[in-house]
């Protein structure tokens, strides 16, 4: 391992250069892009789950919180079609942000 210019480190064969500060770990290059890989992935999930719910007139950030904390709280996972956006709206019409005369009937009702 050697140094290139002040303040970054890089490893010796194929490697990927990242600041020294208080990081002390090599990314080699598969890594690094693997990395990279899986944050694309992560956000396409986040913003096609973002699209449902602008496509069924769901609040987004709403929708976010309200699934974020269902989920740290330990829902079960033999009920997690409830927390799909086309289905909230059953017990969670307080998200509904379209126009209140054209609310999608709800089941039950």
């Amino acid at each position: 391992m050697g140094g290139h210019g002040e303040g970054t480190v890089v490893a010796e064969g194929p490697s990927a250069t990242i600041p020294a500060r208080d990081v002390h770990v090599n990314l080699g290059v598969d890594e690094w892009l693997r990395a990279l890989d899986l944050g694309g992935e992560r956000t396409a999930g986040i913003l096609t789950i973002i699209a449902t719910c602008i496509a069924h007139e769901i609040n987004p950030r709403a929708y976010l919180h309200l699934v974020t904390s269902l989920l740290v709280r330990g829902w079960p996972n033999a009920k997690l079609r409830q927390l799909l956006p086309d289905r909230i709206l059953a017990e969670h019409p307080e998200m509904y942000i379209g126009d209140r005369n054209a609310m999608p009937a709800l089941p039950g009702e």
